[in-house]
């Protein structure tokens, strides 16, 4: 069946599994319609969206979007950002890197149509938008491993200036699904020189044992560079 010109979708949809009865509603859709993209989680809980064709499907993509969007859950509006370089179709993977910039990879030759049937072996590095906004506070101190429930202490320079820490999951994406994105918000207990007490997240539910991605945020939402730390 060729599915070259079948339409893609624009709308989305949220399940929030705190509420009451957690049932999937509608927020705004998206400003181009997409299929095979790539939705990246950041650091200050906004979302990245890249890539994908505005019809077609996994073998038959041959209308790639270039222009990338930024959705505010704050706002549930979604901000069109500068574009990629490069189409990204079939088998492509964007993933969160620890400077808080997103990176975009891959395409393959077979399993896409004329004229994007080649390998993409160039890597684009994307900058949100909150990298402009003033400057990073910095993690000059983290310990390597925390345990369910504890308190930790962070150092930071910056640590008057810290508004959140979050810890953010290490991402690996195909097939535009990703697996094992995660945002989990840390609650700053105490503030001492340049001393941040955190309390780590209370157990396996909240943040399955493993490593994560240990960002600052200045009150502007700008994030530090990460500090890799294991939960258990």
């Amino acid at each position: 069946m060729n599915v070259t010109g079948a339409p893609a979708a624009k709308t989305v949809e949220i399940l929030d599994m705190g509420a009451a009865d957690p049932a999937w509603r509608f927020t705004a859709e998206t400003r181009f319609p997409r299929v095979m993209c790539d939705a990246v989680l950041l650091p200050d809980g906004t979302v990245f969206l890249a890539g994908g064709s505005s019809g077609g499907g996994a073998l038959s993509g041959a209308t790639p979007v270039l222009e990338t969007e930024l959705y505010d859950p704050a706002t549930e509006r979604w901000t069109v950002l500068t574009p990629i370089h490069t189409p990204r179709l079939y088998h492509v993977s964007a993933v969160l890197t620890p400077d808080g910039r997103v990176m975009i990879a891959g395409k393959d030759g077979p399993l896409n149509p004329f004229p994007y049937h080649y390998a993409e072996h160039r890597v684009e590095m994307f900058s949100p938008p909150y990298l402009f906004r003033g400057p990073r506070p910095v993690i000059a101190d983290a310990p390597a491993e925390v345990r369910y429930g504890e308190n930790f202490v962070v150092r930071s320079p910056d640590a008057a200036a810290v508004a959140t820490a979050v810890l953010m999951r290490p991402d690996s994406s195909t097939h535009s699904v990703h697996m094992d994105q995660r945002l989990v918000g840390l609650e700053i207990t105490g503030r001492d020189g340049d001393g941040l007490t955190v309390q780590a997240p209370p157990n396996a539910n909240v943040a399955p044992e493993g490593y994560y991605m240990l960002f600052l945020l200045s009150r502007a939402g700008v994030p530090s560079v990460a500090r890799f730390v294991r939960v258990r």
